[in-house]
């Protein structure tokens, strides 16, 4: 029988005024441990300040309607350069190909400076939302970008060109949008008339009243 040979550990003894190292001599495998609890609280407070901060300017940069405005009522919206062309009522479970409702959703277009598209969303819970922004994310071919443009049932957006057309997508909490148009100066533009009209800042007879 072979006898182990002795090998030196290092255990970490930590207390809240300064760190010992004991030296101690077993057939274990040899382990280092090093810091204090000091450090190390002061690292999880730091970590989770960032994640704060990073949660607030990722939120803010994109909007959600009030909690009484539905999908139903961008039919009464109404700008200068487009005109509703055509739209359907949907619901999120069937946009994902699942059988539960989920909340409503409507996909709408509109013609004028550009064929435009639009997509918006209600659902039921954050998840529903969070789900329809990875399943247009994935068609959308974002790629590495869906990995890091989210904070998984709070907040996720793109902005992306595919073939000839420009897309912005987002979703905040259970509201969930999609603009697509061949111009991305049209899509900012048909964005910044959503964000009025939902904010109801510039509203006059449900349409937005352009300056």
């Amino acid at each position: 029988m072979i006898n182990a040979p002795l090998i030196k550990r290092y255990y970490l003894v930590i207390s809240l005024n300064r760190t010992k190292t004991i030296k101690c001599y077993n057939k274990i495998r040899p382990v280092e441990m090093v810091g204090n609890i000091g450090e190390c609280v002061m690292k999880k407070k730091f970590l989770l300040l960032i994640v704060l901060i990073l949660a607030l300017v990722f939120t803010s940069c994109n909007f959600k309607p009030e909690e009484d405005f539905s999908v139903s009522s961008f039919l009464d919206m109404k700008t200068s350069r487009y005109k509703l062309e055509s739209y359907k009522f949907s619901s999120v479970g069937e946009l994902l190909g699942k059988e539960e409702n989920l909340g409503n959703a409507i996909l709408a277009e509109y013609r004028g400076n550009s064929d435009l598209s639009f997509v918006a969303a209600k659902s039921t819970e954050n998840s529903g939302a969070y789900d329809l922004w990875n399943s247009f994310a994935q068609s959308d071919e974002i790629g590495i970008k869906q990995y890091f443009s989210a904070i998984p049932l709070l907040y996720a957006s793109y902005n992306e060109k595919k073939d000839n057309y420009f897309i912005r997508c987002w979703f905040k909490d259970n509201w969930f949008f999609r603009i697509e148009a061949f111009n991305e100066d049209e899509v900012n533009y048909f964005y910044d008339r959503i964000k009025e009209f939902t904010e109801k800042k510039i509203i006059i007879n449900g349409s937005v009243s352009e300056i």
